[in-house]
C-alpha cells in the first residue's frame, strides 16, 4: 500500500495524499461529479465549430461553440458553464482539441495555443 501511495504521489509531484482514506474519498468526489453531469447531459453532435448536447433538465439543445479559441454556451452566455464542463469532457471533443494544441482536463481548457 505505501508503494502505491508513494507512485500516486509521485505522479502529481508533491505528497498530495497522506492516506488511502483520503485518495478514495477524493476520488470518490471526483467520481460523483462526473457522474452526475453524465446524467443531466447527452452529446448529440460535433459539428467543425460548436457541439450540440442535450440538457434533459431544461428539456432542450444545447449549442457550445468554439470561438476565440475559448468554448461559448449560447444558453448561459458563459464559457464556464455546467454545459461546457461537460462538453469539455466528451471524448471525441477533447481529442480534436487536443489534436489543435489544446491541453483539456477534468472538463476545463488548461492551455490553448497560440
Amino acid at each position: 500500500m505505501k508503494k502505491l501511495m508513494e507512485s500516486i504521489n509521485q505522479s502529481y509531484g508533491y505528497r498530495r495524499f497522506k492516506s488511502i482514506s483520503q485518495l478514495i474519498e477524493e476520488a470518490f468526489t471526483e467520481f460523483k461529479k462526473t457522474h452526475d453531469i453524465m446524467e443531466k447531459f447527452k452529446h448529440f453532435n460535433v459539428y467543425e465549430d460548436h457541439v450540440t448536447i442535450v440538457d434533459f433538465e431544461k428539456r432542450r439543445f444545447i449549442d457550445v461553440f468554439f470561438r476565440n479559441g475559448k468554448p461559448h454556451c449560447e444558453l448561459c452566455n458563459s464559457d464556464s458553464c455546467i454545459h461546457v464542463k461537460f462538453t469539455l469532457r466528451i471524448p471525441k471533443v477533447v481529442e480534436k482539441l487536443r489534436e489543435k494544441g489544446y491541453k483539456v482536463e477534468d472538463g476545463e481548457i488548461i492551455y490553448t495555443p497560440p
